[in-house]
């Protein structure tokens, strides 16, 4: 093997130990969230003036943004005015994050937040935060193939 290779192949292994040494993060890292909800808030404000009579509007819109998906988190939010720029949140998020995110965004949008929401699980439950679903149905999919 020349020099020329020799050198070549040790500079591709050490490109690729820095590269895997620099993207590595421990397991137990917390999650990136936007320090800034204005920034989120400007998609759909870009002047951060909210209107009330948008408020469901901003919740679907924030509930998107956030990754929620209905199937596996439980979101369901309602707002309602209570004076000029406050409002009161009803109903019930899984995750504080979404919560402290819903309350970021709807303050830089201007309202002032009463947040009435129910953590889940609720504390009503106690211990018993799990249970099981019955169906008498079951509901199954076909696909048919034509060759």
């Amino acid at each position: 093997m020349s020099l020329s290779t020799r050198f070549l192949v040790l500079f591709m292994m050490c490109a690729g130990y820095a590269q895997a040494a620099e993207t590595s993060s421990s397991a137990t890292a917390d999650p990136i969230v936007p320090s800034d909800m204005r920034r989120v808030a400007r998609k759909v404000e870009s002047d951060l003036a909210g209107k009330v009579e948008r408020l469901p509007q901003y919740i679907n819109f924030l509930s998107r943004e956030v990754g929620n998906d209905s199937r596996i988190c439980a979101f369901d939010v309602t707002a309602e005015a209570d004076h000029d720029r406050r409002i009161v949140l009803h109903g019930f998020v899984e995750f504080p994050e979404t919560r402290k995110a819903l309350n970021e965004f709807l303050a830089a949008l201007g309202f002032e937040v009463d947040d009435q929401l129910e953590a889940l699980p609720a504390a009503s439950l106690g211990k018993q935060i799990f249970g099981v679903a019955k169906s008498k149905t079951s509901h199954q999919s076909s696909t048919r193939c034509a060759v």
